[in-house]
C-alpha cells in the first residue's frame, strides 16, 4: 500500500485549511494481485482546530520566555469576564425573590406586584396601598379605623 499526505489548495470545503489523505491500493497481498487502482480521498477540515493550536503554541512560547505572569493575567481577566455576569445574574435573582412581593389588592382583589417597603396605587380601583411584610395593605390617614362593613337587610 502506497500512501502520501498532501495539502490540496482546491478541495470540497472551498478553503485552504483541509488536509487530504490519498492512497492507491497497488497490490493485495492476500490475493496476490493488483486491486482497485482508483484514488480514494479523505479530507479532514482543520479550520476549527487551527485557533486552538495557535493558542497552545502562544502559551508555550510565553511560558518558555518567562512571561507566565502575562498568561496568568490574561486567564484571570478571561475568568472574570465569564464569571462576573453569572454572579451578577444570580445575585439579581436572589435579590428579586427577597424584595418583590406579589399579592392581591385588599379592596378589589386585583393582582399586584411591588417592591417591599414601597407605596403604590391599585390600577383597578385607585386605592393607595403599601407593600410591607409580604402583603399589600391599605394606606390610611392617622387616627383612622379601618372596618369592614356588612350590609344587614331588615324585614
Amino acid at each position: 500500500m502506497v500512501g502520501f499526505l498532501a495539502g490540496y489548495p482546491n478541495n470540497c470545503f472551498g478553503d485552504n485549511e483541509a488536509i487530504a489523505l490519498k492512497w492507491n491500493d497497488v497490490f493485495d497481498t492476500a490475493r496476490g494481485s493488483v486491486t482497485d487502482n482508483s484514488p480514494k480521498v479523505w479530507q479532514i477540515n482543520a479550520a476549527g482546530i487551527r485557533p486552538w493550536i495557535t493558542f497552545v503554541l502562544i502559551c508555550a512560547l510565553i511560558g518558555s520566555l518567562g512571561l507566565g505572569w502575562v498568561l496568568k493575567s490574561a486567564l484571570l481577566i478571561l475568568g472574570l469576564i465569564i464569571l462576573l455576569p453569572v454572579v451578577a445574574i444570580g445575585g439579581f435573582v436572589i435579590w428579586s425573590r427577597l424584595n418583590i412581593i406579589q399579592a392581591n389588592c385588599p379592596v378589589c382583589d386585583q393582582e399586584l406586584t411591588g417592591f417591599k417597603g414601597t407605596e403604590l396605587d391599585c390600577p383597578s380601583c385607585g386605592e393607595a396601598l403599601q407593600v410591607a411584610k409580604g402583603s399589600v395593605t391599605r394606606v390610611a390617614p392617622p387616627n383612622t379605623i379601618d372596618v369592614a362593613a356588612i350590609e344587614i337587610n331588615t324585614p
